[in-house]
């Protein structure tokens, strides 16, 4: 019987794929973008967001909107990596506790004594 954790694993490395292969369709985007016009497109967060329907955040203390202006204007390659890699910690663990679980209920009972 498999262990819980290659179940766990199995599932994490699934979304790694995934979160590399968004990130490699991005910056691939960008870069025939860039072989084709000379100019690099750079897709930020932001754009990524605009492109979503969510509305840019606005906060009316300065440091702050400074703050979100910035991390808004990373890339978003950078973006799907962290979002990615909070994804699999997370998946990691639901299904880690699900194989567990459904270990417990369909394993075999012991042996009754009379």
């Amino acid at each position: 019987m498999k262990r819980a954790e290659d179940y766990a694993g199995g599932a994490v490395g699934l979304v790694i794929f995934a979160t590399l292969a968004a990130i490699a369709l991005t910056v691939g985007d960008e870069v025939l973008s860039w072989l084709r016009h000379g100019i690099w497109p750079g897709y930020s967060i932001s754009q990524m967001l605009t492109e979503l329907g969510v509305a840019r955040p606005a906060v009316s203390w300065v440091g702050v909107q400074r703050i979100i202006d910035a991390v808004l204007g990373l890339h978003a390659s950078l973006a799907m990596l962290v979002i990615g890699a909070v994804v699999a910690v997370v998946v990691f663990y639901v299904v880690l506790w699900l194989a567990q679980t459904v270990q417990r209920l369909f394993s075999p009972l012991p042996p009754r004594r009379p």
